[in-house]
C-alpha cells in the first residue's frame, strides 16, 4: 500500500493548503522546522486510523494504491475517515503508532522498563496487555496459608497412620535387625583389621623401596653434615694461609742465619768483656785528660816569665813546701791506679789544691820578700810539674798498652789512641746489639715456624677427619664430592625417615593385626594381591556402612513402640485436618472463575508469543546488526508487569548493556531496528507507509549509511513506501550516496519548502552527494611496519575471555596490511563483523573469494588455538564474585582481594594461597565452601595446561583439513600460534 497523493487542506500550524505526490519506495522529505514535516506524518496516520487525530481544525484527503486499485479517503476534524470503497485491513487502531518513528521516540530509555519493549510484548500477545487484564479481571486469593495448614495437618495424619501401620511390622523385624546389626559390627571390625593388613602391605612395600633407594645412594651420604662444605672450605683457607706463613717464616729464618754467619767474622770482638774495656777506656780517658792538664800547667807562660826575671833571695820555703806537697799528692794520685775507687781523684784534687796554695803564695808574696825566693820556688814548681807530666804520660801509655793487651788476647788489632779505642768500643756495642736482635728474631722465627707447622698439621688432621668420616680420599678434588653429598642429603634423610616411619608403622600394624587375628580368614595376609585385598575391604565396608543406619532404625523403632503405647495424637491431627479442609474449600470456590480466566490468558499469550516473538526478534537482530556494523547483538530481557526492556550485547563482551548505558546513536539504532522488525513481522495484508521523523539525527556517517542502505533494501525488496523526514538537506545527500554505493535505486526527494512555496528551500548544492565530505577511511599502510599500523588503527590486544568474534583481523593478516585496510574500511575489522559483512564486501569487490577463504581459515586457527589455551585455565576471578560469596565475609573481603590480586586473579592460585595461611584466620570450612562456589561457577579448571609445543600440536590437529586443502601451511599455523601466545601471555 502506497500513498499516491496527499492534499492537506487544514491542520494546526498550517493555514495554506498544499498537495504532495510522493513516489513508491523511499522518499526523502526535507524542509526547515515549521515546514510541516510532522504535520504530514500525523495527517497520513489520521486518514488511515480514526483514533489517531486529536486536534482541530483538520481537513485532509488522500489517494492510496493497494494491489493495483485506487482508494480515496477524506477526513474532517474529529469525524471518522470516509473511504470511497471498503477500508483496507490495517489492523487495530492501537497499532498505528508503530508506523511513525520520531527522534524523541528513539532516545528515551528507562532501566526499569522500556515502553516500546512493553508495547512490543503487548502486540506479541495480540494487541492486549494480558498482565493488566489478569490483574484487573481475574484477581484471586492465593489460599496459601489455608493450603499450607491443610498440608501440614494431612502430613501429620499420614505420618501417624503410617507409623501405626508400620509399628507392628517393624516390631517383628527387631530380632532380624539386631542380628544384621551384629553382623555389620563384625564387618566393621573385620574391615578395620583388613585395612591394617592393607596398610601393612603398603608399609612393607614402602620399606622395601626405601631400602633399595638408600642402597643406590653413596654410603657417605648418611655421615655428611650440613656444616661440612663450609667447614672444609674454611679449613682449606686456613691451610693455604698457614702454608704461606710457613714459607714467609722459613724465608725470614734463612735471611737471619745468613746475617748471623756474616757477623761471625767479628767473633773475637764479641768475646771481649766490654764492661772491663769500658772501665779501662774511662781510665785512659782520665789519664789523657790529666796529661793535657799537666801539659798546660808545665807550659805556663807566666811561670816562664817569672823564672826569666832576676832572682832575689827571699824566704820561700813555706810556699815551696806547699808546692812540693801538692806535687807529691798529684804524683801519688797518678801512681794510684785503683780502678773503681775515688781515692786517686781525691788525692789528685788535694794535690792540685796544695799546689795552688803554694803557687798563690808565690804569686802574692811581696817583692820585698825576696825575688830569689820566688824564682826558686817557681823553679821547683816547674820541675814538679814537669815530673808530674812525665808521670801522667807514663800512666797514659801504660793504660793504652793494657787496653791493647786485652785486644790482642782475642786477636783484635791494637788501637792507636783513645779516640780509636772509643770508636772500636762503639762498633763492638753496635755489633753486639745487632747480634742480640738477630738471635731474638731467629728464635721468634723458629717459634712461629714451629707453631704454624703444628697448626697446619692440626688443620690437615681436621680435614682428614672429615674425609675419614665420609670415607673419601684426602684430596682437594674430593671437596666437590662433599658438596654433592650434601645436596642429596635431604633426599637421603627423607628416605631414611620414610624407612623409619615404615618400620614403626609395620610394628604398630603387626601388633594391631595380632590383636584381631581371629577375624582374619585363611590366606588373608599382607602377601595376598592388593586388588583382592581391596575387594575384601569394599565388601566388609559395604556391610559395615549399614551399621549406623541399623542402629538408628533400632533406636527409632524402639522409641516409636514406646511412644505408641498411649496418646491421642492421631485424633487431634484428624480434627485439625478437617478444619483446614473447610477453610481451603471456601478459597477454592472463590478462585475457580479466576483460574479459568488465567488459563485462557496463558493460552492466548503462549500462542501469540510462539508465533510472533521469534520472527520479530530475529528480524530486529538482523536490522540492529546491520545498523551497528555487527558491533552489538539484540536481547529482550525480563517480561510482564511493564518491566520488559531491550539490551545490547557488545561483540567483545558477554555482559549485556542496558539502553541507558548506550550512546544516543546506538540506542536510537536499537529501537529503530525493533520498530522496523515489529512493523514487517506483524502486518496482516496492507502495508501502510512508514514515517521516520529525523530518527537518524545522532548517527555517525558510517552507521547512518548502514541504516540508509537497510531502509533502501526494505523499500525495494518488500515494495514498501518509506518517508524519511529531516530538516538537513545534507542528510538527503548522504542517503543518496549510501544508496548509490549499495547499488540501490535513488530515493525521491521532496522539498516541503518548495512544495508550499515558502522560504527555506534547499540549496541544490547541498543535495548533491558529490559535495559531501569523504567518509573517514583507514590510513594507507604504505611505509608502515605492522606494529606502526596497529598503533595507527588503535588495535587492542585480544581478550581470551571475550567472545571469539571480537578478535581484530590485524592479528590474522599482519602480513597483508592492505587487506586489513580494506576490511576496516568495509566494517569487517573483527571476525564477527567480517562474518556479517562478508557478502557485502564480496559484492562490492572489496575482497576476493580467496581472501575471504584465507580470513576464515586463519579465524579457525584462532579458535583452535584458543580452545587449547583454555585447557587448565579458568576465567579470572573478580572482586564482585568475592563480594557476593557466602564464604567470604565482609571482614575478609579486603584481605582475600589483596591475595587474589597477588595471584593475578586466578581462583586456583587464591585457594592455594589461603591453604598456605596467607589470609590469617580464614577457616577451613569457609575455604571448602569457597572451593565449591568456584567449582559451581566454573571458575576452576583442574586440567593440566598445555605446553607451548603441545598447544601448537593441538592447533595443528584441529586445522588438519585446512592444511590438507592448502588454505594453510605449517609455518603459518606455528607463526599464528606463537603470536597468539605472546599477545595473551603478555
Amino acid at each position: 500500500m502506497r500513498l499516491v497523493e496527499l492534499r492537506l487542506l487544514r491542520t494546526p500550524g498550517i493555514r495554506d493548503a498544499f498537495t504532495l505526490a510522493p513516489s513508491a519506495g523511499l522518499n526523502l522529505v526535507t524542509g526547515p522546522n515549521g515546514a510541516g514535516k510532522s504535520s504530514l506524518c500525523r495527517a497520513v496516520l489520521a486518514l488511515l486510523w480514526p483514533d489517531v487525530i486529536s486536534e482541530e481544525p483538520f481537513t485532509a484527503e488522500a489517494e492510496f494504491e493497494l494491489e493495483g486499485r485506487r482508494l480515496s479517503v477524506a477526513r474532517q476534524d474529529l469525524d471518522s475517515p470516509v473511504w470511497s470503497g471498503s477500508r483496507p485491513d490495517l489492523g487495530s487502531d492501537h497499532l498505528a503508532g508503530r508506523y511513525r518513528l520520531g527522534v524523541l521516540d528513539l532516545l528515551g530509555s528507562d532501566p526499569n522498563g522500556d515502553p516500546l519493549a512493553h508495547e512490543i510484548r503487548k502486540h506479541m500477545a495480540g494487541g492486549f496487555d494480558l498482565e493488566a487484564i489478569r490483574q484487573d479481571l481475574f484477581e484471586a486469593g492465593t489460599g496459601r496459608s489455608e493450603h499450607t495448614t491443610l498440608n501440614k495437618a494431612a502430613a501429620v495424619v499420614t505420618r501417624l497412620r503410617t507409623q501405626q501401620r508400620n509399628l507392628a511390622t517393624e516390631q517383628d523385624r527387631l530380632t532380624s535387625l539386631r542380628q544384621t546389626r551384629d553382623l555389620a559390627g563384625q564387618a566393621r571390625d573385620r574391615k578395620a583389621i583388613l585395612e591394617l593388613v592393607r596398610d601393612l602391605a603398603e608399609q612393607m612395600e614402602a620399606q622395601k623401596n626405601a631400602a633399595t633407594r638408600l642402597q643406590e645412594m653413596p654410603p657417605a651420604t648418611e655421615h655428611v653434615r650440613a656444616e661440612d662444605p663450609e667447614k672444609l672450605a674454611h679449613l682449606r683457607r686456613l691451610e693455604n694461609g698457614l702454608t704461606d706463613q710457613i714459607e714467609k717464616h722459613a724465608t725470614s729464618l734463612d735471611e737471619t742465619e745468613k746475617e748471623l754467619a756474616g757477623l761471625d767474622k767479628t767473633r773475637g770482638a764479641r768475646d771481649l768483656s766490654l764492661d772491663l774495656l769500658k772501665k779501662r777506656l774511662a781510665t785512659l780517658g782520665d789519664l789523657v785528660s790529666g796529661v793535657r792538664q799537666a801539659e798546660r800547667e808545665a807550659n805556663d807562660k807566666r811561670l816562664a816569665e817569672i823564672l826569666g826575671e832576676t832572682p832575689t833571695r827571699t824566704a820561700a820555703w813555706p810556699f815551696g813546701i806547699a808546692t812540693v806537697i801538692g806535687a807529691v799528692l798529684i804524683a801519688l794520685s797518678l801512681s794510684l791506679s785503683l780502678p773503681g775507687t775515688l781515692w786517686p781523684r781525691v788525692v789528685f784534687a788535694l794535690g792540685i789544691a796544695a799546689g795552688t796554695v803554694g803557687l798563690w803564695g808565690w804569686a802574692t808574696r811581696p817583692r820585698d820578700a825576696g825575688q830569689a825566693i820566688l824564682i826558686q820556688e817557681k823553679r821547683r814548681e816547674l820541675a814538679s810539674k814537669t815530673d808530674y807530666l812525665e808521670t801522667c804520660r807514663r800512666q797514659r801509655d801504660k793504660a793504652l798498652a793494657d787496653f791493647n793487651a786485652a785486644l790482642e788476647q782475642v786477636g783484635v788489632p791494637a788501637v792507636a789512641d783513645v779516640e780509636e779505642a772509643k770508636q772500636f768500643l762503639e762498633d763492638c756495642e753496635t755489633n753486639r746489639n745487632r747480634l742480640n736482635e738477630l738471635k731474638t728474631a731467629l728464635k721468634g722465627d723458629e717459634v712461629n715456624l714451629k707453631r704454624d707447622r703444628k697448626d697446619l698439621a692440626c688443620r690437615r688432621a681436621e680435614i682428614g677427619m672429615i674425609f675419614d668420616r665420609l670415607a673419601l680420599p684426602d684430596e682437594r678434588d674430593a671437596d666437590s664430592e662433599v658438596a654433592r653429598l650434601l645436596e642429596i642429603k635431604p633426599s637421603f634423610d627423607q628416605i631414611s625417615k620414610d624407612r623409619d616411619i615404615a618400620d614403626r608403622e609395620i610394628d604398630r600394624l603387626r601388633k594391631g593385626i595380632a590383636g584381631g587375628a581371629s577375624l582374619l580368614h585363611k590366606g588373608e595376609s599382607p602377601e595376598m594381591p592388593g586388588k583382592a585385598l581391596e575387594e575384601l575391604i569394599d565388601q566388609e565396608g559395604t556391610l559395615a556402612g549399614e551399621l549406623g543406619e541399623l542402629e538408628k532404625n533400632l533406636a527409632r523403632i524402639e522409641a516409636a513402640i514406646h511412644q505408641a503405647q498411649g496418646g491421642h495424637d492421631l485424633q487431634e491431627a484428624m480434627a485439625e485436618q478437617e478444619t483446614a479442609k473447610a477453610a481451603l474449600a471456601a478459597v477454592r470456590q472463590a478462585n475457580r472463575e479466576a483460574a479459568l480466566g488465567h488459563l485462557l490468558l496463558d493460552r492466548m499469550a503462549h500462542q501469540h508469543e510462539m508465533e510472533s516473538r521469534p520472527r520479530i526478534l530475529e528480524q530486529a537482530g538482523e536490522f540492529f546488526g546491520l545498523f551497528t556494523g555487527h558491533r552489538y547483538e539484540l536481547k529482550l530481557a525480563a517480561r510482564g508487569g511493564g518491566k520488559d526492556r531491550f539490551q545490547a550485547v557488545p561483540e567483545d563482551s558477554v555482559k549485556p548493556k542496558e539502553l541507558h548505558e548506550l550512546s544516543d546513536g546506538t540506542r536510537a539504532q536499537l529501537l529503530l531496528a525493533v520498530k522496523l522488525a515489529f512493523i514487517t513481522a506483524e502486518e496482516i495484508s496492507a502495508r501502510p507507509p512508514i514515517f521516520l521523523d529525523d530518527s537518524l539525527a545522532s548517527a555517525d556517517p558510517e552507521r547512518f549509511a548502514a541504516v540508509a542502505v537497510s531502509l533502501g533494501r526494505l523499500a525495494a525488496e518488500q515494495d514498501r513506501q518509506i518517508f524519511y523526514l529531516t530538516p538537513d538537506p545534507a542528510d538527503a545527500a548522504a542517503f543518496q550516496r549510501a544508496l548509490a554505493a549499495a547499488g540501490l535505486p535513488a530515493a525521491c526527494h521532496i522539498d516541503l519548502a518548495e512544495v508550499r512555496s515558502i522560504a527555506g528551500a534547499a540549496d541544490p548544492e547541498l543535495l548533491d552527494p558529490a559535495n559531501l565530505p569523504d567518509n573517514i577511511m583507514a590510513p594507507d599502510p604504505a611505509g608502515m611496519t605492522a606494529a606502526q599500523y596497529a598503533a595507527a588503527l588503535l588495535v587492542s590486544r585480544p581478550d581470551p575471555w571475550a567472545p571469539r568474534g571480537g578478535l581484530h583481523v590485524f592479528f590474522l593478516l599482519h602480513d597483508d596490511l592492505d587487506l586489513v585496510r580494506r576490511l576496516v574500511d568495509g566494517n569487517g575489522e573483527t571476525l564477527q563483523r567480517f562474518a556479517g559483512m562478508k557478502e557485502i564486501l564480496l559484492a562490492a569487490d572489496q575482497i576476493t573469494l580467496d581472501e575471504a577463504a584465507t580470513i576464515g581459515a586463519r579465524g579457525e586457527v584462532w579458535s583452535a588455538w584458543l580452545d587449547g589455551w583454555l585447557i587448565g585455565r579458568a576465567q579470572p576471578l573478580s572482586r564482585e564474585f568475592l563480594k557476593d560469596s557466602e564464604a567470604v565475609s565482609k571482614n575478609y573481603l579486603e584481605p582475600v582481594t589483596a591475595v587474589l590480586k597477588e595471584c593475578r586473579w586466578d581462583g586456583a592460585g587464591l585457594l592455594g594461597a589461603i591453604e598456605k595461611k596467607k589470609v590469617k584466620g580464614f577457616r577451613a570450612n569457609k575455604l571448602a565452601q569457597l572451593r565449591r562456589e568456584l567449582e559451581d561457577a566454573d571458575l576452576l579448571d583442574p586440567r593440566t595446561q598445555l605446553t607451548d609445543e603441545e598447544l601448537i600440536n593441538h592447533t595443528l590437529d584441529r586445522v588438519k583439513p585446512l592444511l590438507a586443502s592448502g588454505r594453510l601451511d605449517l609455518q603459518k599455523v606455528r607463526t599464528l600460534a606463537l603470536t597468539f601466545a605472546r599477545l595473551i601471555e603478555s
